[in-house]
C-alpha cells in the first residue's frame, strides 16, 4: 500500500515549505496616496517617510513572521494605484495567496473604492484571501467615530475591517500576522486536497 507513503511525504514537505525560498506573495492595492508603499516599508524595515514617492509598477518587499514556531516568508507587492493602470492589477496578483485592499481613513472615495479593487482581484483568483485595511489612523482626532461611521456603512462590503497606521505602526503586527496565518492556512487546505481520504485507504487492496 502506498498511500501512508505519499500522506508522510507530503506533511513532511508541508513543514519544510513554511521556510519556503519563494515565500507567500501578498499582494497590496488601493488608490494612489492611501499608503501600500508605507505600510510595506514600515513592517518590513521599521521606516516611514512623510513623503514617500508614488510607486511605478511594483515594488517588492520580504517579510518574514512566525506561526505555530515556525517561519513564514512572505513577499509584498506593492502594487500602483492610479486608475489608468488598474487593468495591470490582474497580471501583478497573478499567483498571491492573499491580497491587501488599500484605503485612507482621509479619503472616503478611496474606501469606496476598495471594492472595485476587489473586483479587480477576482479576475485573478475569486478564491484568494482578502484583507480590507483603512490606513491613517494617526491623521485623525475623531477616530473612534470615524471607525464606528465606516463599519456602519461598509461593514456588509467588506467583511472585516482592519484600522492601521504606517505611521505609528499601530495595528500593523496584528494585520501581518494574520495574514501569515493565512497563508499558512491556504498551504494546509491545498495539501489536504492531495492527501487520499482514509475510507478510500481502507477500501484498497494493493
Amino acid at each position: 500500500m502506498i498511500y501512508p507513503l505519499i500522506v508522510n511525504f507530503i506533511q513532511v514537505r508541508f513543514s519544510m515549505e513554511y521556510e519556503s525560498q519563494s515565500g507567500f506573495k501578498v499582494v497590496l492595492v488601493g488608490d494612489s496616496g492611501v499608503g501600500k508603499t508605507s505600510i510595506a516599508v514600515k513592517i518590513c524595515n521599521d521606516e516611514f517617510d512623510e513623503y514617500v514617492n508614488e510607486t511605478i509598477g511594483s515594488a517588492q518587499f520580504t517579510l518574514e513572521l512566525f506561526v505555530d514556531d515556525k517561519k513564514v516568508l512572505m513577499n509584498l507587492w506593492d502594487t500602483v494605484g492610479q486608475e489608468k493602470y488598474s487593468s495591470l492589477v490582474p497580471i501583478y496578483s497573478k499567483g498571491a495567496t492573499v491580497g491587501i485592499i488599500v484605503g485612507s481613513i482621509e479619503s472616503e472615495e478611496s474606501i469606496a473604492h476598495m471594492s472595485n479593487w476587489s473586483t479587480l482581484l477576482d479576475q485573478t483568483d475569486d478564491s484568494m484571501k482578502r484583507f480590507f485595511v483603512i490606513n491613517k489612523t494617526d491623521k485623525t482626532s475623531k477616530l473612534i467615530q470615524q471607525i464606528t461611521d465606516i463599519k456602519a456603512k461598509y461593514g456588509s462590503l467588506y467583511p472585516k475591517i482592519c484600522f492601521v497606521s504606517a505611521k505609528s505602526g499601530q495595528g500593523l503586527r496584528n494585520l501581518f500576522q494574520d495574514v501569515a496565518q493565512a497563508c499558512v492556512m491556504s498551504r494546509k487546505a491545498d495539501i489536504e486536497t492531495l492527501i487520499p481520504n482514509k475510507k478510500t485507504q481502507e477500501k484498497c487492496n494493493c
